[in-house]
């Protein structure tokens, strides 16, 4: 009994395969075919047989020479089929989830305030990096194509120089810089006004999940981030006060 095959079981064998890029390029006659593989032209005559039985090509006789013909509208079958799995592979290759650190937090000082804090270097050397660090800052222009060059000082005396540099900055709503030494990565801060606060969102990118991953069990970045924002959650705080007590000592 013949056994009826597929447009999916034909194109498993690699030679099969092979024989549909030929035949699609230009017609051939199977004498040709066998002469591109290393394998008896009995093989390849099977194989046609079987490419020829599933639709995938159709085998017109001229003369003594059987020509053989591609049919890629039979294909359509496997490309429905391999659609539904190329959207999944290339959602997850755009997903940036596996090399991403994302925090939010509501901040009680007003924008203008926040934004300051953030781009002036006087303000940012005092709360910049997690706990226990102290920075010295080289340069810091917070204007696209401009660098910012600065040394964290660690608790242990170690220092970490940082080069960066803005790719764009929006007033009071956004700031992008990439960061060029290592570990390279892409940081996004959003600022939304609400009302006397401030809402952010920062976005760290880094280039591969393995750097990622590296980066989390070296230095605990995650945590490093989140110790970044309390300390500019204190210095807020710290410097709210301090302009409210020169306020009510300049109206006295």
């Amino acid at each position: 009994m013949k056994v009826r095959r597929d447009a999916f079981q034909a194109i498993a064998d690699p030679t099969r395969r092979a024989i549909i890029t030929l035949v699609a390029a230009q017609p051939r006659n199977v004498s040709s075919i066998a002469e591109k593989f290393d394998t008896s032209r009995q093989a390849i005559s099977l194989h046609v047989n079987i490419l020829a039985d599933c639709g995938l090509i159709t085998i017109k006789q001229r003369g003594r020479e059987r020509f053989c013909e591609a049919q890629l509208d039979q294909l359509s079958e496997v490309a429905a089929w391999g659609d539904q799995y190329r959207r999944h592979w290339e959602n997850k290759k755009s997903s940036t989830k596996d090399r991403e650190i994302v925090i939010s937090r509501k901040l009680n000082a007003p924008v203008e305030l926040v934004w300051e804090v953030w781009t002036k270097p006087e303000h940012i050397a005092n709360w910049w990096g997690p706990d226990g660090f102290t920075n010295t800052i080289h340069s810091m222009e917070v204007i696209p194509s401009r660098e910012w060059n600065l040394v964290m000082h660690g608790p242990d005396g170690t220092d970490y120089k940082n080069r960066s540099v803005f790719k764009e900055v929006i007033p009071f709503k956004k700031i992008v810089y990439e960061h060029l030494s290592s570990p390279r990565f892409v940081a996004t801060i959003d600022f939304e006004e609400q009302g006397d606060q401030t809402f952010i969102r920062w976005h760290m990118l880094f280039e591969t999940a393995e750097q990622f991953i590296q980066v989390v069990k070296t230095f605990k970045a995650d945590e490093g981030l989140k110790q970044n924002v309390g300390k500019l959650t204190v210095y807020l705080a710290g410097l709210k006060t301090s302009l409210t007590n020169k306020s009510r000592s300049f109206n006295q």
